[in-house]
């Protein structure tokens, strides 16, 4: 377990994880933490952050299933705790990708698989689904369902494969070194792939109605905070083009709410919603919320 007070020692300074230069200015403090905006780019960013060692130990064991909600600084209560609102999100994310990608059939790799909601949808759509997840537990129990699975960050990733399709939900806020990531990212794409990504987006309206207070906001994790310029110039960078960009949110209903006023130490207010629940017709009632999200697809540009 990681703990909830780090010494001085156990952060590292960091240049621009989009332009790769030092110049920065203050753009706000969250939770202890600097948060900087690039002069160069504009990308905003942790810095200094968790070093990498630290970082790493946040994903390998309990980041999905928390017994309490007294450590709320990362990872999820209990993240099949809302499996059906889960599926629900994920088959609505594909409905909006799937016209842009150039195959639907093939090699698809979900970075960041956690519990293999969105494999098993990979598999039922006719998909091969490999997945990668650094906590050891859910990567034992992927393993257990027969699922190709790696317990290595992508940077790491090692065979000589490539891929039809590559998703990263919630996933690029929390790498360490994009430079590595994104290179990896290129050597395990297809000429005939697609790379779908869903990431915060530092210039949404739900970032603009909240501000410091942003849920998004999670310093000890997401280390960086795109827009759709910024993610444009990283996508360039690397040899791919951005066909595709728009809002996107998830699933919620009333239980999901409850859960997260819970996990964000908003424990009056749910007391207050859970009076509700009980109500006829509205604790399975679910609905799409814009969650200050982007969905992105990005090709090779070569093609």
């Amino acid at each position: 377990m990681v703990p909830s007070v780090i010494s001085s020692e156990k952060f590292c300074q960091c240049n621009c994880p989009v332009c790769l230069t030092d110049r920065h200015e203050p753009e706000c403090h969250v939770k202890g933490f600097s948060i900087v905006r690039c002069t160069n780019c504009k990308m905003v960013y942790v810095n200094p952050r968790l070093n990498d060692v630290v970082i790493r130990e946040i994903y390998r064991k309990n980041y999905f299933i928390k017994k309490d909600y007294s450590f709320n600084d990362f990872g999820y209560g209990n993240y099949d705790l809302t499996a059906h609102l889960r599926d629900k999100t994920f088959n609505r994310w594909y409905a909006a990708f799937a016209p842009f990608l150039m195959t639907h059939r093939g090699k698809a790799m979900d970075v960041g698989c956690a519990t293999g909601r969105f494999l098993n949808i990979l598999k039922n759509k006719g998909w091969e689904a490999n997945g990668i997840e650094l906590d050891v537990d859910r990567y034992n129990a992927l393993l257990a369902k027969k699922f190709r699975v790696k317990n290595i960050p992508i940077e790491d990733y090692d065979r000589n494969e490539q891929y039809e399709l590559i998703t990263l939900f919630d996933v690029i806020e929390h790498i360490t070194h994009l430079d590595a990531c994104f290179k990896k990212l290129n050597l395990m794409l297809s000429d005939k792939g697609s790379i779908v990504m869903v990431t915060p987006n530092i210039e949404s309206f739900q970032k603009k109605l909240f501000g410091k207070k942003w849920f998004q906001f999670k310093p000890w994790e997401h280390i960086s905070y795109f827009s759709p310029k910024t993610v444009h110039r990283l996508a360039e960078r690397f040899g791919f083009k951005i066909i595709y960009l728009s809002e996107c949110g998830q699933y919620a209903d009333m239980s999901f709410v409850h859960h997260r006023l819970l996990r964000y130490g908003f424990n009056r207010t749910a007391t207050l919603l859970k009076m509700f629940l009980s109500m006829p017709g509205i604790k399975d009632k679910a609905w799409y919320v814009g969650t200050g999200s982007m969905l992105i697809v990005m090709q090779k540009k070569s093609l």
